[in-house]
């Protein structure tokens, strides 16, 4: 059976499945009655060539069924529907044609994200063929008044990544001149600093007590050794529940991305020797998933002990036994956590302390254990093969010596000089 779905435009669009393909197209008018005629139309004409009244044109393709059925059967014109191809209908098949696994599911939220912009601005029912620079120009001048350069950049590889897929399909023709798209200059990021050199400069703007201006500075927050030690004591003193505590611990100790900390698996763990294998999607782009293997710090290696003891079951490292996380939920197997309720468990833990809310997230620890890697002279290939990191832009943004360190450096500096004209 066919079945209707209203988009966030008002348009109505139809989904189905017909002789093994799927169908999500679609029906061009916002009103619910037309909407409901067209639907009832191609589920009668179905059924007629379920029954052998009707039969497909020889070699139909599935833009050819798609217009057997929304014509209700009439073959007496064949539109060749690749040339009008609108921009949703090319979103909707690029989405369709995605095999599971393909893309994280981080990746796919964020693409879909972008399609909702691409809908709205350039037009859901606009032929993608008449999408050419002046228009995307237009789109990354009414943006960039909105987000960032960084983001817009993102938003058009999305874009170009659909219309790639309609051009190998014939659903567009040419290629798309992409360097005449101007986009915006990007600001470097501000660099990483200490809880002292943050406080000092919000003193020196005079934003100290402005939680609001204040937020994008600490974003910018990396922690000291000692500091992640007494952050880790907080949270085991205030977790709400266990499974908080080693779900901090990981990040702070092996330098993985919250990410990576949610698709760990208990089997990920050798706690004989010492290592655990990391879940990684970023690094290989020719694989779902690829692994990195990093040494068990003793501290992480006795917290992980602690909390295996109490593990609810399951296969996911971090989880919480049934009805924590979802109260009405009647699953009897315990509950992975989703992005969103890790970040909310880290961001209500550390509520709860005046010194550690300014901490906006899981990439400070990861920040953290990087800077004290380097602090200890560990060998970038080391941190590298721990982290993850494959580019020297990577090692840059993440690598951050201690203030005290450069100072004493900088202090040896010119020290043992002899004066000139002395």
């Amino acid at each position: 059976m066919a079945s209707l779905h209203r988009h966030s435009s008002g348009v109505w669009r139809i989904r189905f499945r017909f002789g093994g393909a799927s169908f999500f197209r679609s029906l061009e008018t916002h009103d619910e009655q037309q909407a409901g005629d067209i639907q009832r139309a191609i589920e009668r004409t179905m059924g007629l060539l379920n029954d052998g009244t009707l039969t497909l044109p020889p070699a139909a393709t599935p833009d050819d069924v798609w217009m057997f059925l929304r014509s209700g059967g009439r073959t007496g014109r064949t539109p060749r529907i690749e040339a009008m191809a609108t921009t949703g209908d090319v979103i909707d098949a690029y989405l369709d044609s995605i095999p599971a696994g393909a893309k994280s599911d981080n990746s796919l939220q964020t693409e879909r994200i972008h399609t909702r912009h691409f809908r709205k601005l350039l037009g859901h029912l606009t032929p993608l063929q008449k999408i050419g620079p002046g228009e995307l120009q237009g789109y990354v001048n009414h943006r960039a008044r909105r987000v960032s350069a960084t983001t817009i950049k993102k938003e058009l590889q999305t874009f170009h990544q659909i219309r790639d897929f309609a051009l190998a399909r014939g659903l567009v023709t040419g290629e798309l001149p992409r360097k005449q798209v101007r986009l915006p200059k990007p600001p470097d990021k501000p660099p990483f600093a200490t809880r002292d050199e943050i406080a000092r400069q919000l003193d020196r703007l005079g934003l100290t007590g402005k939680e609001g201006e204040e937020s994008e500075f600490w974003e910018c927050l990396y922690l000291r050794e000692a500091e992640v030690l007494d952050l880790l004591a907080h949270v085991k003193r205030s977790a709400a529940h266990p499974f908080i505590y080693p779900m901090v611990a990981m990040p702070a100790f092996t330098g993985c991305r919250r990410s990576e900390m949610l698709r760990s698996q208990v089997s990920d763990f050798d706690m004989e020797g010492g290592t655990i294998l990391i879940r990684e999607k970023k690094r290989r782009k020719d694989r779902s998933l690829s692994f990195r293997r990093v040494e068990l710090n003793a501290r992480l290696k006795a917290i992980m002990a602690e909390w295996f003891k109490q593990h609810p079951g399951g296969p996911f490292t971090i989880c919480a036994p049934p009805g924590v996380l979802r109260s009405k939920s009647k699953r009897q197997e315990p509950d992975a956590l989703t992005v969103h309720q890790a970040a909310h468990y880290f961001k209500a833990t550390l509520a709860t302390s005046e010194k550690w809310k300014v901490v906006r997230g899981f990439h400070a620890l990861r920040h953290s254990f990087i800077s004290a890697c380097a602090a200890k002279k560990v060998p970038q290939p080391y941190i590298d093969a721990w982290v993850g990191h494959t580019t020297e832009d990577m090692r840059m943004r993440y690598r951050h010596l201690y203030p005290e360190q450069t100072k004493a450096v900088m202090g040896e500096v010119f020290k043992a000089a002899d004066v000139i004209g002395q």
